[in-house]
C-alpha cells in the first residue's frame, strides 16, 4: 500500500518535472523588457506628434508672412511707395516698426505680424530706381517662435 502511494507520489512529481513553462523570474524579466520597449515606443510617438503640431503652425506663419508679400505684387508699380505698402500691410493683427530692426523681434505674448519698410536704391541699365526691402516677421504658438520672409519689391518711377 506504501509502495502504490509511493509510486503515484513519483508518477505525480515526475509529470510535475517534464512539464515545460516558463518560471516567475523568467515572466517578470519579460514584463519588464516589453514595459521598456513599450515606454520607448510611446516617448517616440509622443514627441513625434508635438513636432507634427509645431511645424504645423510654423506652415502657417511661413503661409501668412507669403501671403502678405503677395498682397504687395498686386500693387501698380507706378503707384509702389512707402506709405502705399504700409496702408497696405496694415491690418488688425500686423504691427509698422519704424527704426532699430530688433524691435521686429521683441517677444510677444500672442501671434502677431510685425513688417519693416527699408528704401534701397537699384542700379538697372536704364539707370537708378527706387525699390523697398520689405522684412515680415510672423509670430506663432503664442509669441515663442517666429518666421522672417525677406523680399525686395520695386518701387514706382
Amino acid at each position: 500500500m506504501g509502495r502504490l502511494f509511493g509510486g503515484i507520489r513519483m508518477n505525480m512529481f515526475n509529470q510535475l518535472k517534464d512539464k515545460k513553462g516558463f518560471t516567475l523570474v523568467e515572466v517578470i524579466i519579460a514584463m519588464a523588457i516589453l514595459g521598456i520597449i513599450t515606454i520607448s515606443i510611446i516617448t517616440v510617438f509622443s514627441s513625434s506628434f508635438s513636432n507634427i503640431f509645431s511645424m504645423g503652425n510654423r506652415s502657417k506663419a511661413i503661409a501668412v508672412a507669403s501671403q502678405k508679400l503677395e498682397v504687395l505684387y498686386t500693387i501698380p508699380i507706378s503707384m509702389r511707395d512707402s506709405t502705399t505698402i504700409k496702408n497696405t500691410l496694415l491690418d488688425d493683427e500686423t504691427i509698422f516698426v519704424e527704426g532699430d530692426e530688433t524691435l521686429l523681434y521683441q517677444q510677444s505674448d500672442k501671434n502677431l505680424t510685425r513688417f519693416k519698410i527699408q528704401p534701397k536704391k537699384l542700379m538697372d541699365y536704364n539707370g537708378e530706381k527706387i525699390g523697398y526691402e520689405i522684412t515680415i516677421v510672423v509670430f506663432y504658438q503664442n509669441g515663442q517662435r517666429h518666421v522672417t520672409l525677406n523680399t525686395f519689391i520695386r518701387g514706382g518711377d
